[in-house]
């Protein structure tokens, strides 16, 4: 058995788990909130991942390759030695076109499985809270979902924004010595 197959069936069930446990605690107006809730973050929190976390992302990596890099520049000049200019070949661009056209698929199919998962979800809250006793308007339980919505956005925004950005996964010193010990060895291996 795979993840696909496998690995599935524990989400989910504990998901139906915990949704009997609110709706034995907190009633169907409760119950209505937290699918609401759960279908608002499961649109939100994939879509923030894939716009900004990605860009932060490559922020992350453009100053982690800059860094190494300056470090293996400071090394060969330590021990007097000048780094040659090295003839780069260019990109093939059908590579390139291969990944963006990847990255759009899983993009596409990640926002219809999101999107359907989200009007379904929206569906059951509504369904639920319509079959409860309404004490709480239904706009009230929206109003509500999204300001903590907008709270929760604020907090992952500034999270990605401010720790995110300027954590370093990679130690430079490191990066330099494996480098240049890899590169020495391989280069004792062809001589």
């Amino acid at each position: 058995m795979g993840f696909s197959e496998s690995g599935v069936y524990i989400p989910i069930t504990i998901s139906i788990a915990l949704f009997l446990i609110s709706w034995v605690y907190s009633g169907l107006e409760g119950l209505s909130s937290i699918l609401l809730m759960v279908s608002i973050y499961s649109l939100f929190v994939p879509s923030l991942f894939f716009t900004f976390g990605a860009f932060i992302e490559q922020l992350i990596v453009k100053k982690q390759i800059d860094r190494v890099t300056e470090e293996i520049k400071q090394v060969p000049e330590a021990v007097g030695y000048d780094i040659p200019d090295i003839n780069i070949p260019p990109a093939d661009p059908s590579e390139d076109e291969k990944v963006i056209k990847s990255n759009q698929d899983l993009m596409t199919q990640a926002f219809l499985i999101l999107v359907s998962f989200f009007i379904a979800g929206a569906g059951l809250s509504y369904i639920a809270w319509n079959s409860s006793e309404k004490r709480i308007p239904y706009k009230h339980i929206i109003v509500s979902n999204l300001l903590l919505l907008g709270l929760v956005s604020l907090i992952e925004i500034l999270f990605f924004g401010l720790i995110t950005l300027n954590y370093r996964s990679l130690d430079s010193n490191m990066v330099v010595r494996t480098s240049l010990k890899t590169i020495g060895e391989k280069m004792k291996n062809t001589d």
